[in-house]
């Protein structure tokens, strides 16, 4: 039996498991907004403190969203 990759795995199971696909699509799309959350705040220079400030929030709200933890989104 051949090996695979990660990404062939991952292929092989969206292929196959809609549920799997459907969980594996929202995680991508939750780690995207995280990655452009941390680019746009550093791009500014700021901390998460001071965005957590600006927007009216707690930085550890900010920090959260920013690990991509998808428990914290509903």
């Amino acid at each position: 039996m051949k090996a695979l990759t990660l990404n062939e795995f991952i292929d092989d199971k969206i292929n196959q498991d809609e549920e799997f696909a459907k969980h594996y699509e929202r995680e991508q799309i939750i780690n995207n907004i995280a990655v452009m959350i941390v680019n746009a705040r550093k791009k500014r220079h700021m901390t998460q403190s001071e965005l957590a400030n600006k927007i009216g929030t707690k930085q550890s709200v900010i920090s959260r969203l920013e690990s991509g933890n998808s428990s914290f989104i509903p």
